[in-house]
């Protein structure tokens, strides 16, 4: 449900199968618009497609996320990799959402937490 009284948009980020198709969708061109609309005040929030209430497992382990539930965007990152992890051609820095978990049942695990 839209607060604010005014247009919601809605970014369907993968395909049917559950993977990003860079293609219809190129990475730097949506960094840019989550930046314009940060620097908007826009309010924003992301979700991790899935049943609800089952957690998101990356590199083979739960990370904190879970699958159908709303997040809060609060804060955009781009932090410099480290030279000897550049390569040639690709970016150069690790892009970072902040997010909120308004229900605070669960924590981020993976790179980049608070325990990592």
């Amino acid at each position: 449900m839209d607060l604010t009284s005014l247009v919601c948009e809605k970014h369907v980020m993968h395909d049917k199968s559950g993977f990003f198709d860079e293609t219809k969708r190129p990475k730097d061109k949506f960094w840019d618009y989550l930046e314009t609309q940060f620097r908007n005040k826009s309010l924003m929030g992301c979700s991790a497609a899935g049943p609800t209430g089952k957690l998101v497992v990356l590199d083979e382990g739960p990370c904190g996320i879970m699958q159908g539930h709303a997040y809060g965007i609060n804060a955009l990152f781009e932090i410099e990799k480290k030279q000897e992890n550049v390569v040639e051609g690709k970016q150069n820095q690790h892009r970072l959402l902040r997010v909120r978990n308004p229900w605070g049942r669960t924590e981020w695990t993976g790179n980049w937490s608070d325990k990592s």
